[in-house]
């Protein structure tokens, strides 16, 4: 299988398809499986490259604790060990904030950025939500049950009426292939909430395209269109009537969204 030594910790990490070079990068606690339903759309246009954060999947979790700059790094490290020249980036909720570190930082070793579901920092009620459910999973409650508790902050009004799209959610969590460990959710929770660009967000300069979620109250849409106005040249598209897991829930507008703005 394809790792990288990045420092002291292997990287996992696929490619996928033939074109121009495309990063995908996920969110908290989620592995490269959470681009499933839109990898192989994006993959007729683009060379896809996508990898397991630190701590979570197949890559390796540091023994000391670690940042989103560490995660961009270990990105970096990735885009300049396979020769990568000038790929795009997208990167979803904490993988945002990876992608606004890169393009912030790196904005010559990068194409065209798009921050999906992204923020400046989350919000105190977000904030604790996410350790609500890291206390259960830490205090041996099941992925399955533990995950009920951030279900009304990741999915739409629509998804949570329904009993069976609600189950599917919560099969996806528990039945991971390669469950998160508490010692790498622990210290990707940290390194999130420890997240904020807003004093330097708006020196951004690779004009990103911003998606939101009209239903997302874990990274909501004020946000990214405040975002969007601040960043010159930035665009802002908003999804109706769903929440934070756009990929999930609406992956055909998602594509549509993403190759629309990245073949532009």
């Amino acid at each position: 299988m394809p790792s990288l030594l990045i420092g002291e910790n292997n990287l996992y990490y696929e490619v996928e398809g033939k074109g121009d070079p495309l990063v995908l990068i996920a969110g908290y606690g989620c592995d490269l499986c959470f681009w499933e339903t839109i990898r192989k759309p994006l993959a007729n246009h683009f060379q896809l490259i996508m990898l397991d954060n630190r701590g979570v999947g197949r890559s390796e979790c540091s023994k000391e604790s670690f940042t989103t700059q560490d995660m961009a790094n270990d990105v970096l490290c990735l885009i300049e060990k396979l020769e990568l020249k000038k790929p795009h980036i997208l990167g979803h909720s904490m993988g945002s904030a990876i992608a606004q570190i890169l393009a912030y930082h790196h904005p010559e070793k990068v194409n065209k950025t798009i921050f999906a579901q992204t923020f400046m920092k989350l919000a105190p009620a977000a904030t604790a939500a996410l350790r609500a459910f890291l206390t259960l999973y830490r205090d041996g409650v099941s992925m399955y049950k533990a995950s009920q508790t951030v279900l009304p902050w990741l999915m739409s009004d629509q998804w949570l009426k329904s009993p069976e799209l609600c189950e599917l959610f919560l099969k996806i969590q528990s039945e991971q292939p390669f469950v998160p460990t508490i010692e790498g959710l622990t210290k990707q929770c940290e390194a999130l909430t420890q997240f904020d660009s807003g004093t330097w967000y708006p020196k951004i300069t690779t004009a990103p395209l911003i998606l939101a979620s009209s239903q997302d109250r874990l990274c909501p849409p004020q946000e990214a269109e405040l975002m969007a106005s601040n960043i010159p040249n930035a665009r802002c598209h908003v999804f109706q009537k769903i929440g934070h897991v756009a990929p999930l829930e609406n992956p055909q507008e998602f594509c549509k969204v993403t190759l629309d703005f990245l073949s532009s």
